[in-house]
């Protein structure tokens, strides 16, 4: 496997997804992204060659700047997580939903959360879903203006519920996140991670690295 590890980002070879035993990941240079202990999160991170917003500070409790995923990502994601009917899945900084919208609409999840710091943002999740998905869907959608960063109860609660957690994060945020995750995913949460890496000494190395488009993503079990 060819695979380039520059910094906190990793640069796979245009490839087939790419397994943790083909993988001969260096930990001194994965960066960020989190995961628990059992369950998915899905975490997606666009590499932007003339945006610096991934490794710089964000306000306090922000994780990253609110930067739509391409609709294929959200669809490999999800994939990667292996959705169904089944699954739960809390999308952490959700911008406008459209993770949650295509989990709903596509994969027939059981519910879909959206945990999101920014009210306006928030607003516009709310449009998202009520535009996109008939009533008897969009009732699996929850939205809720939280800081996940806070660990509170209901941010525990919410993802004790989680088999699946999408992740779209900064390379700090990613790695301020991580005990928050590891204190409330239940084991076998999956999660899927956007060009960052989860810490390794805590994570190891993703089970799975998909190449896509300039970017990649990554899967862990909690």
């Amino acid at each position: 496997i060819n695979a380039e590890y520059m910094g906190d980002s990793i640069h796979p070879s245009p490839s087939t997804v790419i397994e943790r035993s083909q993988v001969g990941l260096r930990p001194m240079l994965l960066g960020t992204c989190r995961a628990g202990t059992g369950s998915l999160c899905v975490v997606t991170r666009r590499f932007f060659r003339n945006i610096p917003a991934g490794n710089q500070p964000q306000p306090h409790g922000v994780l990253g700047p609110f930067v739509p995923s391409p609709d294929v990502v959200i669809r490999k994601g999800l994939e990667l997580a292996s959705a169904t009917a089944q699954d739960v899945i809390v999308d952490i900084g959700c911008g406008d939903a459209r993770v949650l919208v295509e989990a709903v609409a596509c994969c027939n999840v059981a519910e879909a959360i959206g945990l999101e710091i920014d009210g306006a943002v928030l607003e516009m999740a709310r449009v998202m879903v009520a535009q996109r998905l008939p009533r008897h869907l969009s009732s699996r959608v929850r939205l809720l203006e939280a800081d996940a960063l806070s660990g509170s109860d209901a941010v525990s609660a919410e993802l004790a519920k989680a088999s699946i957690v999408f992740l779209y994060l900064t390379a700090p945020g990613a790695i301020e996140l991580s005990p928050v995750l590891q204190r409330c995913l239940k084991p076998g949460t999956r999660v899927v991670s956007n060009n960052y890496c989860l810490p390794p000494d805590v994570w190891g190395p993703p089970l799975k690295c998909l190449p896509l488009l300039d970017l990649h993503l990554l899967l862990y079990h909690a």
